[in-house]
């Protein structure tokens, strides 16, 4: 296909598909003539994928080069690609512009984080840039107020745990190559899944502590007095989280859905 085919059904401008081009994020066409390229669906799905890291993911450009590189690289396990792609992404929350340091100010170890985490039994890597992310959020979440209590985190790792179960479940390990493309994009596709079922989740409860409450009101008001069993109804992690989110006040769930989209692409699309 020529680049104005390939720019029509990807949904993308042709000036974009030339900077991915002289970016490198996307290989080459077949050349046609001195002036033209022929591209094929291999193209077309690249295309795709950096504009899904960029826009839904809101990866720069340069994050999104070294995740590329990591599906390329097929010397590494699929636990190594999944750690490496991790810490290449952006930090859900852009938990960099916040202007906390976590516990240890930007400087020290992340001990609230690791306090925690050793609390709830996970193994983990100190060093590691996730650990560094949920210090952040732990922190700032103190900062403001709404202090993450015992039952919920617990409630959180319960739902992360059986996230990642479900997630390695689905990796085709008889195919070393296919696993490794899968374990990458899989970590950096589904976090917005996951962000966004928790929010539809938050919604889906409010209604029914509103219908509880026989209440008329806009928003989310407060709990019934006597809270339902945890594992009352609740059939899947996102629902768990919402279950553990609904005894904070209202102000602690609206913290959580807002989140400002940027568009990091750096070309016209």
């Amino acid at each position: 296909m020529r680049i104005s085919e390939l720019a029509e059904r990807s949904g993308t401008s042709v000036a974009t598909i030339k900077y991915y081009l002289r970016e490198g994020l996307l290989h080459p066409g077949v050349a046609v003539n001195a002036r033209q390229a022929a591209f094929d669906e291999t193209h077309l799905a690249r295309v795709r994928l950096v504009r899904g890291l960029v826009h839904v993911l809101g990866a720069s450009i340069s994050q999104v080069r070294e995740v590329l590189a990591i599906i390329g690289d097929r010397d590494q396990t699929v636990v190594q690609a999944m750690g490496r792609a991790t810490a290449a992404l952006p930090a859900t929350g852009s938990l960099a512009d916040t202007g906390t340091g976590g516990s240890g100010g930007g400087e020290g170890s992340p001990d609230l984080a690791m306090a925690v985490l050793d609390e709830l039994g996970f193994t983990y890597a100190a060093d590691s840039s996730v650990v560094e992310q949920l210090d952040s959020a732990l922190s700032l979440a103190a900062e403001a107020g709404v202090t993450i209590d015992p039952d919920q985190i617990r409630a959180y790792a319960a739902a992360a745990r059986d996230v990642a179960a479900a997630d390695f479940a689905r990796v085709p390990w008889g195919d070393p190559g296919a696993a490794l493309e899968f374990a990458v994009l899989g970590t950096a596709l589904y976090e917005p899944v996951l962000l966004a079922l928790r929010r539809i989740a938050h919604y889906e409860r409010g209604l029914e502590i509103r219908t509880a409450n026989n209440s008329g009101g806009v928003g989310f008001p407060a709990p019934p007095a006597t809270q339902a069993p945890a594992d009352a109804g609740v059939a899947d992690s996102a629902n768990s989280v919402a279950a553990a989110d609904a005894p904070a006040a209202p102000a602690a769930i609206a913290a959580t859905d807002d989140t400002d989209d940027t568009d990091h692409e750096g070309a016209g699309t």
